[in-house]
Parts: C-alpha cells; structure tokens; sequence
C-alpha cells in the first residue's frame, strides 16, 4: 500500500488532532512513513453544542511531501523551508511546526567557518514583526507599513543556525542564552537525540484564537543569510562536500 493510501486510511479513522498526530507514531503506520511525513489534515469533529471562541475546533492542513529533500543556501534566499516534525501543546490550543531551512555548509577557503543568520520571516506574504525578544510576533506589516497586531504574541519563532543547541537571535536583536531555548527543550516530546545535526531549522509555535481569526496555519517564508557568498567559496564547498555536493577530495581540487 502506497504512502498515501496508508494516509488516507489513516485519515478516516482520525477524529482530533491529538490522535492524528499520536497516530503517526504507532507502529501500525510504521517508522518509514512516519519519518516522511511532513504533514496531512488535522481534523475534529463537529461540535455538538457551541463551542467558546478559545476552545472550539479548528482544522489544520499540512501539504504532504514524501521526498523531503533539504535546500542548500549560499548567500541570502528565501525558503518556505521543508516541514518535517508538528505537534500539539499539551492544551490542544497550539500546535509546533519544525521547517529545516537549509544544510549547515562548510568552511570557506579561508578557513573560516560560515554562519547562518534569520533576517526575516513572513507570515502569508506579510512581514512578521518581531517583539523586543526577538521570538514573539507583534504584527505582521505590509509593503506601506501599515500593521496587523491581531496575531500579537499568538506566534512564536525560533530560530537554530546549526543544530537543535545553536539558538540564534534574528537580525538586530540582541542575542540571547542559547542553553534556554534548545530546541529539544521547547518541543512538545522531543529529546536531546533531536541534535538536527548539520541542519539550519526554525521551530514556529502557533496559539490558535477564533477570537483573533487565527484559525488556520499561516505561511511561513524565512529569509535566511548565509556569509558564504563568494563564487570561489561556494564552488569550492559544494565540491568538496560528501553531504550534499561532488565529494571530491580536497587534495584532488586544483586551488
């Protein structure tokens, strides 16, 4: 049976998120697709009797994607990043989203190490205004400038420049503790075996209110700066590297 025929047979069965979400972690569905999973439809049932603004259903749709393939940054980019992990709080009112952005590169010819930085994200094509944290969102603004605070404080991104322990501030904040904020420490069910290695990644944690028509899963796009951005850095990485480019030995390289 195909990936997603087992999804949709799964899906038929599944009246809450909290189940669809356990559900991908038993053993009937087993480990090689749950580990493909980067997302499908959390469903609940219709309510019976009103529910209150802050606690009734809400649907969340995940576009699946069996392949997975993690990008590759050099310089500045956007990415809608690759969705690869999402749960719930244990209030059922909001749900993490984990989005690997791109592979961690190697060092320059210079033998300096290159970094990744957040620049910005965007929330449905509107840029995300950070809190003075740097890790709340007060408003989403348009090209203008004009702002939308109604998703204040409902979104939260952290941002992770290699591996689940490299906490890195977005551009212009200052810096925080990053032994606060590992990211397998923030996780709902995570573990220190979640290390990401090598892996440039942004956990988004989202609260749902009806109340402020956050009621579905925004868009992320995440601009991210990587300082490897010279041609001869680049090629010279990408050849070299037994990850993701040509694996040719450096002693091989004409330099």
């Amino acid at each position: 049976m195909s990936f997603f025929e087992n999804l949709s047979k799964i899906a038929e069965t599944i009246t809450d998120a909290t189940s669809f979400v356990q559900g991908l972690k038993t053993e009937s569905i087993g480990d090689a697709i749950a580990n493909k999973v980067s997302g499908s439809i959390l469903k609940t049932q219709t309510p019976k009797e009103p529910e209150s603004p802050e606690t009734g259903p809400t649907i969340v749709t995940l576009n699946p994607s069996v392949e997975n393939k993690i990008p590759v940054c050099y310089g500045v980019g956007f990415t809608k990043g690759i969705v690869v992990d999402a749960a719930l709080d244990a209030d059922n009112q909001s749900i993490w989203i984990s989005y690997v952005l791109s592979e961690v590169t190697g060092n320059k010819i210079n033998g300096s190490a290159s970094e990744f930085t957040l620049e910005q994200v965007l929330i449905d094509g509107y840029e995300g205004v950070f809190a003075g944290d740097g890790i709340h969102i007060a408003a989403k603004q348009d090209s203008e400038g004009n702002q939308d605070t109604s998703i204040n404080n409902l979104i939260e991104v952290y941002f992770y420049a290699d591996g689940s322990e490299e906490y890195k501030s977005p551009l212009g904040y200052d810096p925080l503790d990053s032994t606060v904020f590992f990211a397998y420490n923030n996780f709902p069910n995570w573990t220190s075996n979640h290390i990401y290695y090598k892996m440039c990644f942004a956990i988004v944690k989202i609260t749902y209110s009806q109340e402020k028509d956050l009621t579905y899963l925004p868009e992320f796009t995440f601009k991210i700066r990587n300082s490897m951005d010279q041609p001869g850095d680049v090629l010279n990485d990408y050849l070299k590297s037994t990850i993701y480019g040509a694996g040719i030995p450096e002693e091989e390289l004409n330099q």
